[in-house]
């Protein structure tokens, strides 16, 4: 039981910080009214892991 709880309290943290990150970027810049396909693909990338740097 103890892997398992680790490994949520590991996804709910980083799922925290990429919606942390998500609200300052939306709260810093002006975008596009066509966003909405913008920040899927952009989440995805962050998700899967293709898009961060320096891990």
């Amino acid at each position: 039981m103890k892997m398992k709880d680790h490994y949520e309290d590991e996804m709910l943290s980083k799922l925290k910080a990429l919606e942390e990150e998500y609200e300052v970027m939306m709260h810093f810049n002006n975008f596009p009214s066509g966003l909405s396909t913008i920040s899927d693909e952009w989440v995805k990338r962050r998700i899967s892991g293709k898009d961060i740097k320096g891990r």
